[in-house]
């Protein structure tokens, strides 16, 4: 179990990035560690099954996302059709979108952990939850469903 603040952190499930696993072992095995009683600050989880952990249950703050191509696209579509004047900079809402698309590690299953309070975090709050709402809260999830933080 993972509690307090965990900061600036990269889990791994595979070698990779200057990091060699043992003789004989290609990858860890990541299946149901605790983060409920973590707070995630800039952590990444690379080659890790993101469904098969537990998470913080604070929905308004986490979520793991699918379809981050899809979604990013229909939030960039999103900035870019508003009326002018509707967002407060709607380039730098645009490189955060970008940025989840881009810079986020995706599990095996293309799934995204994302941090409401990372997600732009040079953004005004209420910027960050309108990319928020985009992206999590009324995206449609009529396709496969992202595995709910447990």
């Amino acid at each position: 179990m993972f509690r307090g603040r965990v900061w600036h952190t990269v889990f791994c499930g595979a070698p990779g990035d200057g990091w060699t696993g043992p003789p004989g072992r290609d990858s860890n095995e990541w299946r149901g560690n605790d983060f409920s009683d973590a707070e995630l600050v800039d952590v990444d989880f690379r080659d890790i099954d993101l469904g098969a952990q537990r998470w913080p249950t604070d929905a308004d703050e986490y979520a793991l996302i699918d379809r981050v191509d899809e979604r990013t696209a229909e939030a960039t579509a999103a900035i870019r059709d508003a009326p002018a004047g509707s967002w407060p900079d709607p380039l730098l809402a645009a490189q955060a979108v970008d940025f989840v698309r881009t810079g986020r590690p995706r599990d095996p299953k293309g799934f995204v952990l994302i941090r409401r309070r990372e997600l732009g975090h040079r953004l005004p709050p209420q910027v960050r939850d309108r990319l928020w709402a985009l992206l999590v809260t009324a995206y449609s999830n009529d396709q496969e469903q992202a595995p709910a933080p447990r």
